[in-house]
């Protein structure tokens, strides 16, 4: 079995880095920020970005809009990525499913590989590949070849409606910038709130899993 992880919100925290980048956006346009816990609800529900422009007009919208995405690339971002307190746990049961592949959609794939180093064991590939919005469908192929089956563990929309196209089997995580409810509409067969919630549910052989051709341990 292969595993695609997206490596952004399953084996790192993104909060205090988006939290950052949020915090600096609103510096340049000059407007006071809502207070962290509402700014994370509104970036894992994928509601408006307005929503925390407060007083903000649509030229300040819009101004914030381009410095939140540009502070989103930078380096302080990447420096503001942590990983989850149990990411050790989550790449050594990731390791005993199969040959993991990890990826990102974000412009940090260097700093994200340093931290795998982190919690990897010795020997052990801590890669993680960089993904192109306009080439992950051949990215991904090229990453497992024709093996199967193939799963791809991701938090966010774009790679689970690529893992549902391609014909793997698409898991949400939600331990990421997404709740567990939107994922769904995006292709997720099911949705697991960290990596352990899923391992436990494939070893037990959860119904959509085995569904999907992935057996537990006790057929």
């Amino acid at each position: 079995m292969h595993i695609i992880i997206e490596t952004d919100g399953i084996i790192t925290n993104p909060r205090p880095a988006y939290w950052q980048a949020y915090q600096d956006a609103m510096k340049q346009v000059g407007l006071a920020c809502a207070d962290e816990g509402t700014f994370w609800r509104v970036i894992r529900r994928g509601d408006p970005i307005s929503m925390v422009v407060q007083g903000g007009k649509p030229r300040h919208i819009t101004a914030f809009e381009t410095a939140f995405s540009i502070a989103l690339s930078t380096d302080s971002f990447a420096e503001k990525l942590e990983l989850h307190e149990d990411a050790r746990d989550f790449f050594a049961q990731l390791k005993k499913l199969g040959v993991c592949h990890y990826v990102t959609r974000c412009p940090h794939a260097a700093a994200l590989a340093k931290m795998l180093t982190q919690v990897a064991g010795s020997g052990c590939d801590s890669t993680v590949t960089a993904l192109s919005d306009d080439q992950v469908n051949a990215q991904l192929q090229a990453l497992v070849g024709s093996n199967r089956p193939v799963i791809v563990l991701s938090t966010g929309e774009r790679l689970l409606q690529v893992a549902d196209s391609l014909g793997y089997v698409p898991i949400g995580i939600a331990s990421g910038a997404c709740i567990a409810k939107r994922m769904p509409r995006f292709g997720a067969i099911a949705t697991y709130r960290d990596v352990i919630a899923f391992c436990e549910a494939r070893a037990e052989g959860d119904t959509p899993l085995v569904r999907a051709g992935i057996q537990g341990d006790h057929r």
